[in-house]
């Protein structure tokens, strides 16, 4: 899943910059993103934004604001992390590799729209 992934990568101009065990991170459209794959799971990947907004205030406004994007967006998963960061994820399971490269742009593209909703919804949070 690496090999297509960073393949994927290479097609659109994309250089990975860095590659640990099972973890790729790269730099599109000014966000930073995670390709995650277990290598016990090879049928599975994981595409995050991490690190989107670090809640301070306001905790309950975001609690529901992460449900409803929960809610709206099929495959894309918010959450708050322990250290109170947003984090916005795209899992996948993938049984053929024949047309790989579409379900990862269509994940990237997802999680570009999560991102904008999120920002307009919390813009609307940190203004009430």
């Amino acid at each position: 899943m690496l090999v297509q992934f960073k393949q994927y990568l290479e097609t659109k101009g994309i250089k990975p910059t860095t590659e640990v065990e099972g973890q790729i991170t790269f730099l599109s459209n000014s966000l930073y993103y995670l390709f995650v794959y277990d290598s016990t799971d090879p049928n599975y990947f994981r595409i995050i934004l991490p690190n989107v907004f670090k809640v301070e205030d306001n905790r309950d406004k975001y609690d529901i604001l992460v449900n409803e994007l929960n809610q709206r967006f099929k495959v894309a998963k918010t959450y708050i992390t322990s250290e109170s960061m947003i984090w916005i994820a795209a899992d996948q399971f993938i049984y053929s590799r024949e047309g790989i490269d579409l379900m990862f742009e269509r994940c990237i593209a997802l999680l570009k729209i999560v991102i904008d909703y999120f920002r307009v919804e919390q813009n609307n949070i940190s203004h009430d």
